[in-house]
C-alpha cells in the first residue's frame, strides 16, 4: 500500500509545475549574501514591537490551523506558477521520527508525503505546519520550505497567521545573533518581548534533555550533512539562510 502511494504521487507530481526561485524572485539557495548584524539588530527590534503590538492568543485548533495553512499555501504557489496544486490538510500527531530528532517540531515524509506536527508551540504553530505543508507539495529544500511558508502566511488575512511569520522571522533572527540554546534564552529574557511572547519564544525550543543532548549530538550533524549533501548549506537554511534570503528580496526594487 505504502509503495502504491509513492508511485501515484510521483505520478501525479511530475505534472506539477514547481516554482523556479531564481525566475520567481531572482534568489535561490545558492546565492544568497550575508545579512549585516547591524541590519538584523535593527530588524529584531521592528519586528519585537510589531509582534508586541499585534499579540494575539493562539485559538485555531489543530484542524483548522491545518486547513488555513494549506489554503493560503496553495494561492500563494498558485499566484506565482498558475497551477493549483492540491493536496490533503491531513496531519498527524505522532511520527517515530520524534525519537531520532527529539528537538524537532514536525516532519513529512519524503517519499509518502505523510505529515506530523509534534504538540503545541503557540504562536509558531500556523507556520509549523505551513513550512511541513510546503514540503508535502514537493518543497523538500528546507529554505524553499521556510521562505514558502513565511510569504504565504505574510500576505494572508488572517491576523494569527500573520503573527505566526512575523514571530517565526523573529526567532530566526535571534538564533542568528546567538551561539547555542543558552545564549539564545538569554537573549529572550532580556529582549524587550512582552512576557507572554517570551514564555512561547522559549518554549520554541528549550534547554536541552540528557536524551536530546545524547540522541540530537548524533543526529543533528547527520541530518546537516545530508541537507549539504543535497544542495543545501546545511541547519543554518532555518536561521541564517532564511533571514538572508528575506532581506535580499527586500533589497530589491519589485519583490513578491
Amino acid at each position: 500500500i505504502y509503495g502504491g502511494s509513492i508511485a501515484i504521487d510521483t505520478f501525479y507530481g511530475k505534472r506539477v509545475r514547481k516554482i523556479n526561485f531564481m525566475d520567481a524572485f531572482g534568489l535561490d539557495t545558492k546565492n544568497l549574501d550575508e545579512m549585516p548584524e547591524h541590519a538584523r539588530r535593527h530588524e529584531v527590534g521592528i519586528l519585537t514591537e510589531r509582534v508586541n503590538d499585534e499579540f494575539t492568543p493562539q485559538t485555531h485548533d489543530r484542524k483548522e490551523l491545518a486547513h488555513l495553512a494549506n489554503d493560503y499555501l496553495t494561492d500563494y504557489i498558485a499566484s506565482i506558477t498558475g497551477q493549483r496544486v492540491l493536496t490533503t490538510d491531513r496531519v498527524r500527531k505522532f511520527s517515530l521520527f520524534k525519537f531520532l530528532m527529539p528537538d524537532s517540531l514536525g516532519v513529512t515524509d519524503r517519499f509518502g508525503g505523510e505529515v506530523a506536527i509534534y504538540g503545541n508551540v503557540g504562536v509558531f504553530n500556523p507556520f509549523v505546519y505551513a513550512h511541513e505543508l510546503a514540503h508535502r507539495k514537493g518543497y523538500m529544500k528546507e529554505l524553499e520550505a521556510q521562505v514558502l511558508a513565511y510569504l504565504a502566511l505574510i500576505g494572508s488575512t488572517d491576523g494569527i497567521l500573520v503573527q505566526s511569520a512575523n514571530c517565526e522571522r523573529l526567532n530566526a533572527q535571534m538564533a542568528s545573533l546567538t551561539k547555542g540554546i543558552d545564549e539564545r534564552i538569554d537573549f529572550i529574557e532580556r529582549s524587550n518581548l512582552r512576557l507572554e511572547l517570551k514564555k512561547e519564544f522559549i518554549a520554541r525550543k528549550p534547554r536541552r534533555g540528557l536524551y536530546s543532548k545524547v540522541v540530537g549530538s548524533v543526529t543533528w550533524p547527520a541530518y546537516g550533512l545530508k541537507m549539504l549533501l543535497t544542495g543545501q548549506k546545511g541547519l543554518s537554511d532555518y536561521t541564517r539562510g532564511f533571514t538572508n534570503f528575506l532581506y535580499m528580496l527586500e533589497q530589491q526594487p519589485q519583490s513578491r
